[in-house]
């Protein structure tokens, strides 16, 4: 387990987020829009015009901590020297795929006196941390090829601290790319079925629609009486300890039986029908209508470096969307909408927090954009869900790491929710959601999602997960 080596580097991050928030400068327009294709909102926001120049050198690209990742490309050389991250970032890529490519005009920019004098282009401070980014490199060293596993963090104003997955490979691998199939993919930008960390997101739209359930299906009633099967439309929805008796009050006959839940207990259980049966009372068809709106599922977000899409569900398969099994999204809107789902604010994913000359001069720092007209008043320290996502955390631990994180159990600042979604071929995804608060709980910080993609590993521990998000955390002194 790794503890925070400096916390001065947490106050670095808030300093430097701050600092994006105040300082004067252009604001980016980041909207959803389905616009396929559209580019890049800091390429219009910076009016380059086409100035570019390929026998320019290409400018640098640095973490947020002030870290070269991508540095020394010169137009003789023909590439980068990486240094933060012990192998190619996948989000940073190469001339042909990833950031690189798709802000290729600010590094390669030459509409400036100083972009002429010394042949090179603008160089780009992007969000991410370096040391978040080594630290999940680590954690993930251990996956093969065989499956995708990545990490992501992405702070409340939507900037992304940690973009990484197991198939940032180093730098002798861009000579051979036929031997590496997913050398340009962004496995936290890529779409992925996410199980039932999506549960909060359809509860927190049923707890904004409350009083359309009625007493009985009031998520504050704390005697639920839900079973451990539930056919809907013609398809029963079984829960994971749907045969494991002891996990149940009442056998009501064949095969049926009953528990009482609250909420908490749901989420702590994970209970497929207790999520589904709520979301048929409130109509499936509504449900879903409700959660596109409240979520902008329907919507395409156009970043500086990639677009973020969730994917559509047939009327069909409209039983298998509220518990998650048929929720078909990124990572990095997971965190940006577990942000929005806990605190109440939406804000757009961004990578690009400032664009510098080669002469040093500041001329782009990145202003988060968020959606007033979407805010939720949420009261983090009394929310219903939010206490019961703390209280999911606490669920999920072991008993030695019950007492390594006391303080943070104690303090009911980080929630937590874990998923498993069914893929063809018996193969699963695993996932774990995290989301950090201050400490007097009345703010989120972050949230982090992993994610372990197409394994056949069914023994991945819930506690094994958080240990390595709380290990990327702590490298950065969030937690």
């Amino acid at each position: 387990m790794r503890y925070a080596r400096r916390k001065s580097v947490f106050f670095t991050i808030m300093i430097i987020c701050c600092f994006m928030l105040v300082m004067l400068g252009a604001i980016s327009s980041i909207v959803r829009a389905e616009v396929p294709g559209a580019a890049s909102p800091l390429e219009y926001l910076l009016k380059l015009d086409g100035a570019v120049s390929e026998g320019n050198d290409y400018g640098d690209i640095l973490s947020i901590d002030g870290v070269p990742i991508a540095s020394g490309y010169t137009a003789e050389s023909g590439e980068y020297k990486y240094c933060a991250v012990s192998g190619w970032s996948d989000i940073v890529g190469s001339p042909s795929g990833g950031l690189i490519y798709n802000c290729r005009n600010i590094l390669l920019a030459n509409g400036s006196r100083a972009n002429l004098l010394l042949h090179k282009g603008n160089s780009i401070t992007t969000t991410l941390h370096s040391t978040g980014m080594r630290t999940a490199q680590e954690e993930l060293a251990e996956y093969g090829r065989d499956v995708n596993a990545y990490i992501c963090v992405v702070l409340r104003d939507g900037a992304v601290l940690v973009s990484q997955g197991n198939n940032s490979y180093p730098q002798e691998a861009f000579f051979d790319p036929y031997n590496y199939d997913d050398l340009y993919v962004d496995y936290c930008s890529s779409r992925s079925l996410k199980g039932s960390t999506f549960k909060p997101l359809t509860l927190r739209m049923l707890l904004l629609n409350n009083e359309a359930l009625g007493d009985e299906y009031s998520l504050y009633n704390q005697e639920f009486k839900d079973f451990n099967q539930a056919t809907v439309r013609g398809h029963t929805i079984i829960n994971w300890d749907s045969c494991i008796s002891g996990n149940y009050l009442t056998d009501e006959g064949g095969g049926i039986m009953s528990r009482t839940l609250s909420l908490s207990d749901a989420l702590q259980l994970s209970a497929n029908t207790y999520v589904l049966r709520h979301a048929d009372k409130f109509g499936l068809e509504n449900t879903y209508r409700k959660m596109t709106e409240l979520y902008s599922l329907n919507k395409v977000i156009h970043t500086e470096i990639n677009e973020l899409s969730v994917g559509k569900v047939s009327s069909e398969r409209l039983a298998y969307f509220p518990w998650g099994q048929d929720a078909d999204l990124s990572a990095v809107e997971m965190c940006q909408l577990y942000n929005y789902m806990t605190g109440g604010t939406y804000s757009m994913p961004f990578y690009v927090a400032g664009v510098t000359k080669p002469d040093g001069k500041v001329i782009y720092t990145a202003e988060p954009v968020k959606v007033r007209e979407k805010e939720l008043d949420i009261e983090l320290r009394t929310d219903i869900l939010d206490n019961a996502l703390a209280d999911t955390f606490c669920s999920y631990l072991t008993k030695d790491q019950l007492h390594r994180f006391a303080k943070l159990v104690n303090s009911r600042r980080v929630l937590a929710k874990s998923g498993t979604a069914d893929l063809a071929g018996e193969s699963v995804n695993r996932v774990m959601m995290l989301t950090v608060l201050n400490e007097d709980r009345t703010k989120v910080i972050c949230s982090a999602c992993m994610c372990i993609d197409h394994t056949y590993d069914y023994d991945i521990q819930n506690s094994y997960m958080i240990e390595k998000l709380v290990a990327v955390l702590n490298s950065m002194g969030i937690l």
